[in-house]
């Protein structure tokens, strides 16, 4: 899905933590590609009430849709891809009796428990990215040492 919205205070490091990565960019508005739905808070990014319609009415979405709320604005991409698999009825009716106490569905609970899992491997695989970096970083700083003349006080 791709978002274009105006430049405003957070929403890219925002946008950032869910995994949308910087696509285009001119003086007014930012586009972002990504996968995950999520929402924007009039009030987190200072949107003042007279200009949220405005604001509502500037973002784009390709691939996807966006919904206004009092308080927000939700953007979702298109859901193009059915999941389906077995599980014994015993234990689908135990499920729906646990989707029924959290006043969910069951697609809901599982779209988000898969949106959930794939976010965290997804922080973990930056993680453990950054950890390379910083390892290779350190590494190299230890084969450069290796080759420095050794300094003698005396």
């Amino acid at each position: 899905m791709r978002v274009t919205v105006p430049r405003r205070k957070g929403i890219e490091e925002f946008l950032r933590h869910m995994f949308y990565r910087r696509v285009a960019e001119d003086d007014e508005t930012v586009t972002y590609e990504g996968a995950f739905p999520f929402s924007l808070s009039f009030s987190k990014h200072e949107v003042p009430r007279g200009e949220r319609e405005a604001f509502y009415r500037s973002i784009k979405v390709e691939g996807g849709f966006k919904s206004r709320y009092p308080d927000r604005i939700d953007v979702t991409p298109n859901m193009g891809k059915l999941v389906t698999f077995r599980i014994p009825k015993e234990l689908f009716n135990l499920f729906k009796e646990y989707v029924k106490a959290h006043k969910t569905t069951v697609s809901e609970h599982l779209r988000l428990r898969i949106i959930g899992d794939v976010m965290d491997w997804m922080k973990l695989m930056e993680q453990t990215k950054k950890a390379r970096v910083r390892r290779a970083k350190l590494k190299k700083m230890t084969e450069e040492q290796k080759h420095e003349e050794p300094v003698m006080f005396g």
